[in-house]
């Protein structure tokens, strides 16, 4: 439901995962630090960046409770507060967790194309370029083109050789993109139009 947009009724079915969570006596941290991690998605995609916030440090918290600071599965949650903050305007404590992200994940294209997206924003898209070629080279390799974090990959790539002035490559990056977005997304989706506004 997330994927496809339907943010409310990804919202809803996520509360009721978590008051069920909740009251198990043998409740999984890690299934409920998933929870707070997706919650903390819907909110930051709504713009309730207080909520997505508090959402996103529980499951930070928990993760580190469960397999200590340096654990993988921080990777996604520390991306999301990336996420949080650059919405807030804050870019330096957003490239911090996005690069801590990195740090601990450091082969997840979701935390990568965070610190890609941020590392443009602070005007760097030569470094932004050669981290989401990386990560659109091993989407290939593992045959993941049909995925959403492909699209964020390309279109990353896309907008940073846009940056350079490399604009024939930057619209064929940004043309696959739109033709995986309008697959797995659809023309209605946040992120076509984001590689349509590209």
């Amino acid at each position: 439901l997330y994927a496809a947009g339907d943010y409310p009724n990804a919202e809803k079915n996520l509360r009721n995962a978590l008051a069920i969570q909740q009251t198990q006596a043998n409740s999984d941290p890690a299934v409920l630090a998933g929870i707070l991690f997706n919650l903390g998605a819907v909110a930051r995609i709504e713009s309730r960046l207080p909520e997505s916030d508090a959402l996103y440090n529980r499951a930070i918290a928990i993760r580190e409770t469960i397999s200590g600071r340096e654990s993988s599965g921080l990777g996604r949650p520390l991306a999301g507060l990336a996420l949080v903050y650059l919405a807030e305007g804050r870019l330096t404590p957003a490239v911090e967790a996005a690069q801590r992200a990195v740090r601990v994940s450091p082969d997840d294209p979701v935390t990568n194309n965070t610190l890609g997206t941020l590392l443009m924003l602070q005007g760097d898209s030569a470094r932004a370029q050669a981290l989401e070629q990386k990560v659109v080279d091993e989407l290939k390799a593992a045959s993941a083109t049909g995925t959403q974090e492909y699209v964020n990959a390309l279109t990353n790539l896309g907008t940073s050789r846009l940056r350079l002035g490399d604009y024939s490559h930057a619209e064929r990056d940004l043309r696959e993109a739109e033709a995986v977005s309008l697959m797995v997304a659809g023309p209605d989706h946040t992120l076509t139009a984001t590689i349509w506004n590209n």
